[in-house]
């Protein structure tokens, strides 16, 4: 109700109480700016961008390992529901600087921050050398290690000041689950997929704070590829469905528990790995581009349409689509029509190429694959098992001798700043 002033308000409290008013509209503008990128703990559920296919109401779910029935609990937020510990308090990161202007930095420092390297949860050493060279981000592999919380304090600590790494694993449930034994383990995507969206939001949350509260930033996933019998994604219960759009629906669900959280989610394995073999192991053809833009594309472009702030590409071959024998983490064709799917914001990170289908099966090392997909467009260069120093040594050449444009780069830094920004913001 409004109400006037009484008439001994002055002119000077006038004055004052228009000053509170403006300072109090930019601050509102200023937050529902941020939330659309990070989410909000209250939001009524999942903005769903497609309809999913019917599902069981009762909720059981398969076995992540066989067909079998079972009840899964999902772990209250708040309390230790099914035995399980209180969600933790998350950690206070220390974030970017927004002053901080990579078109200031030299070659070597934007070579850094374009790079993902990897590293073994105990390996204290090779982690902490990462964050010295101002790395973009490491990702964590098996053993676990209990100290895990301590190792990436001292990374941070040691990290050019503003720009700690990004910490980031595997976390999509099932057999491709980093964290599960300092956490809990998780069902599979294709459990999860007989799930309510309102359940696999809480369960992405849930899961998420704890990661969190360890200092890891970045959950690669989830998973949209599209399942399809006998193909490798599929045998490994790693899609939520073989249904599209219901992929779509549970793939913005669980960012959307991963944003409540303050956790970056990566959207992967663009265009499609559905119908690919292990390409771990060797190269892989997939259906021709007009095939994937009637099934497996669905699921990305849900998620780019819910905000998704991340993808990942996959090495993949795709007639129509790549050139030649490139896969698409290495095609400049395939990054331009990527980029203009995700827009300017998204971060377009590459899938591990150290794998077998980005190198070796292209007689080239981890370090040149590592050039030849920035250049043709992705923002960082996933490279988990080569030295970093030798990848990022390969990276500064490339922009001293003006085949990775320097202004590229910039850009590319730029989105990586923001993302480093965004996740270490205090929750």
């Amino acid at each position: 109700m409004n109400r006037l002033p009484p008439s001994g308000f002055t002119s000077e409290r006038r004055g004052l109480a228009s000053l509170f008013l403006i300072v109090l509209a930019i601050a509102v503008a200023a937050g529902a700016g941020a939330a659309r990128w990070l989410g909000s703990d209250q939001r009524s559920g999942p903005v769903a961008t497609a309809q999913p296919a019917s599902r069981s109401t009762a909720e059981s779910t398969p076995s992540t390992s066989t067909g079998a029935t079972t009840s899964v609990s999902t772990p209250s937020a708040s309390s230790g529901r099914a035995g399980l510990p209180p969600v933790p308090t998350p950690r206070v990161l220390t974030p970017a600087k927004k002053q901080m202007d990579p078109a200031n930095w030299s070659n070597q420092q934007l070579a850094a921050i374009l790079v993902m390297t990897g590293a073994t949860m105990g390996d204290v050493a090779v982690i902490e050398h990462a964050a010295e060279q101002g790395v973009g981000g490491v990702v964590l592999f098996g053993p676990s290690s209990p100290n895990l919380a301590a190792t990436l304090d001292g990374a941070r600590r040691v990290a050019p000041k503003g720009n700690p790494p990004l910490i980031a694993s595997d976390e999509e449930g099932g057999q491709v689950q980093r964290l599960g034994s300092l956490i809990y383990p998780l069902p599979s995507a294709e459990a999860m997929g007989h799930w309510s969206p309102a359940r696999i939001t809480r369960t992405a949350r849930d899961y998420a704070l704890r990661m969190r509260a360890l200092g890891v930033t970045v959950a690669l996933g989830p998973n949209a590829d599209v399942a399809a019998p006998g193909y490798y994604i599929a045998s490994a219960h790693r899609s939520f469905s073989g249904n599209p759009r219901q992929v779509g629906v549970d793939v913005n669900a669980w960012t959307d528990g991963l944003r409540a959280a303050g956790v970056l989610g990566v959207i992967k394995h663009w265009p499609g790995h559905g119908q690919a073999s292990d390409t771990h192991v060797g190269g892989s053809l997939v259906p021709p581009w007009s095939v994937l833009q009637r099934r497996d594309l669905i699921p990305f472009k849900a998620a780019f349409a819910h905000d998704a702030g991340a993808v990942m590409v996959g090495h993949l071959r795709v007639p129509g689509l790549t050139e030649g024998s490139l896969p698409a983490s290495e095609s400049p064709a395939a990054l331009r029509v990527l980029r203009a799917q995700a827009g300017a914001a998204v971060l377009i990170v590459t899938d591990d190429l150290s794998m077998a289908a980005a190198s070796t099966t292209l007689g080239i090392t981890p370090a040149q694959a590592a050039v030849r997909s920035l250049v043709s467009g992705a923002d960082v260069a996933m490279v988990c098992w080569a030295p970093v120093d030798g990848v990022i040594s390969a990276i500064t050449r490339s922009i001293n001798d003006g085949r990775l444009p320097r202004n590229q780069a910039v850009a590319s830094a730029e989105r990586v700043l923001q993302v480093k920004m965004h996740v270490a913001a205090p929750r």
